[in-house]
């Protein structure tokens, strides 16, 4: 069985939230807009006057930096006192996974509105709980893509070009991840089989961050939108995430990035920048050719992606710290499964540290 599950409206432009207002549910009701301290004043006013063409009144909740069990709690909570119609999630993925659990839990619409292009949560059915330390617990499949997605690119701009960079990391990795499924038989989170038409989304995504990658890094850094940035943005956001929820989309680079989280030091380490890596680790599991590799180290290095792991935080004491992310990422019923070859500990380990060997290598020799 094929299946394809996207978003219902999809939007993205240069002050496209103070345009927002028709694409707004109009359930006559309370809108909760559920952003941080920095995300808050950027989108509060303009989606307040947008919110008022739809006759919904905009109320706001300060997201506290987690996606935890006891953060969504508090703001289910909130809502159901405050007689919430709809909700919405500014900002990074944390606080757009913290809003989507509690539409599912209140079966309410959900607005996403990513004020960075870190990763593709924004589009996403899942949603990645965390503790109050920031280690990943579970995903939750919430069966359903946003109502609204809301992409401001001129807010974009303006934020660390480092979120971008990690956005197409994320998004490179779609494809590599879906073919390896496909390959194994392996089910979509939907429990669909990984389609075709999927991966051709997910191929475009992959190849749109190639091809314009660069010069969007270079549009971020002088706060200027451009086709390029555009492109790359929607690449991240909307195709691969539409390629990966029809076509699959976890593998060895998501299941290794979960498996990360377990080292303090890689808390400041980004979603994408973990899979970006990832993502060398399973071309080496894969035995693909040196040149593939090498190709992708260059993309890496000219944009700012890590490929190896000192890249990642992980410096001292690498061997033991990396014997427990390859415990932790060989649990049963982990992402890294999905391969179409069995998974051991010690052909991760070893995958693990040729990746980083390579990438030493590259360095050193300035292979670019």
């Amino acid at each position: 069985m094929r299946g394809h599950f996207l978003v219902q409206k999809y939007i993205q432009g240069a002050g496209i939230i103070s345009e927002c207002g028709a694409f707004l549910p109009n359930l006559d009701g309370r809108l909760l807009l559920v952003a941080d301290a920095v995300v808050m004043p950027l989108v509060f006013e303009k989606l307040r006057k947008a919110a008022a063409e739809a006759r919904l009144e905009l109320w706001k909740w300060n997201f506290g930096g987690e996606c935890s069990e006891e953060e969504i709690s508090e703001v289910k909570k909130f809502s159901i006192e405050n007689n919430i119609k709809a909700i919405a999630g500014a900002g990074g993925g944390k606080s757009l996974d913290t809003s989507r659990m509690v539409s599912h839990q209140l079966k309410i619409p959900m607005i996403s509105i990513p004020t960075i292009a870190s990763s593709n949560a924004a589009t996403s059915s899942l949603a990645v709980l965390y503790s109050k330390d920031h280690i990943y617990m579970y995903p939750v499949k919430i069966g359903r893509c946003p109502d609204l997605v809301i992409v401001d690119s001129e807010i974009i701009t303006h934020a660390p070009v480092r979120f971008l960079i990690a956005g197409m990391g994320d998004g490179l990795s779609a494809i590599y991840e879906g073919e390896a499924m496909k390959t194994a038989n392996k089910k979509t989170v939907h429990g669909t089989d990984c389609n075709p038409t999927s991966l051709i989304i997910s191929r475009l995504a992959h190849d749109v961050i190639r091809e314009k990658g660069y010069q969007a890094k270079i549009s971020v850094e002088n706060h200027i939108v451009t086709p390029a940035l555009e492109d790359v943005i929607e690449a991240i956001i909307f195709l691969s995430e539409a390629g990966a929820e029809g076509g699959g989309g976890t593998a060895i680079p998501h299941g290794l990035h979960a498996a990360l989280t377990i080292l303090p030091e890689i808390k400041e380490v980004y979603h994408g920048e973990k899979v970006a890596f990832g993502i060398l680790v399973q071309f080496v599991l894969e035995d693909r050719p040196l040149d593939e590799i090498l190709e992708m180290q260059r993309f890496y290095a000219k944009i700012g992606l890590p490929i190896t792991l000192k890249d990642l935080r992980i410096i001292d004491d690498v061997e033991r710290k990396i014997h427990n992310v390859v415990k932790t990422a060989c649990e049963p019923g982990r992402y890294v499964h999905n391969m179409p070859f069995s998974i051991k500990e010690e052909s991760l380990f070893d995958a693990i540290m040729m990746a980083d060997a390579l990438g030493r290598e590259f360095l050193a020799k300035r292979l670019i």
